[in-house]
């Protein structure tokens, strides 16, 4: 399958599909664990550290693997969406 970029060109800042998706899934995570810490009678002010250490912690460890790793190819989308499912399955466990 052929990934066609989606990309906006906002004078000398490129906007991409992909860094927009990214945007938009930190955004909806953030907004369910507000969401779940106020369910739980949390101070729901602490989404937004969770999501800021989510983000570079996620983008940092994915430079990291990138550079540290290289040889190990990426994953079938199959192995991927498995392994999806079992991570969340795990940290949905009660």
């Amino acid at each position: 399958m052929t990934v066609h970029p989606f990309i906006i060109h906002l004078g000398p800042l490129e906007v991409t599909g992909y860094g927009i998706m990214m945007m938009v899934a930190f955004l909806m995570g953030g907004w369910l664990i507000a969401r779940q810490l106020r369910e739980a009678g949390l101070k729901d002010d602490y989404a937004a550290d969770m999501v800021a250490a989510a983000v570079i912690g996620g983008i940092i460890g994915a430079k990291l693997w990138y550079v540290a790793l290289p040889e190990i190819p990426a994953r079938s989308s199959r192995e991927a969406a498995w392994s999806g499912t079992a991570g969340l399955s795990v940290a949905r466990w009660p």
